[in-house]
């Protein structure tokens, strides 16, 4: 399977802070919050089969947050 073409960034001149980054994080963070929230509510009802997959995406959030963070502390 082919990755999609990227679209050109207009911002690649700008340099990323590690504030903008932790800014990211945290907001990944909130999404992450908000997605186990829904998983949550739907264990034990006909619906566990999603729950199931949100709980994976909550994996997948904190695995991105943690490199987010980790690269936050290497730009210090």
């Amino acid at each position: 399977m082919n990755p999609l073409p990227r679209a050109p960034c207009n911002n690649a001149l700008v340099p990323t802070s590690s504030a903008e980054l932790g800014s990211i994080s945290t907001l990944l963070d909130e999404l992450r919050q908000r997605v186990t929230t829904a998983a949550d509510a739907m264990v034990d009802t006909d619906k566990e089969d999603v729950a199931s997959e949100l709980f994976e995406v909550d994996r997948a959030l904190r695995m991105a947050i943690r490199r987010l963070e980790k690269a936050s502390r290497s730009m210090r």
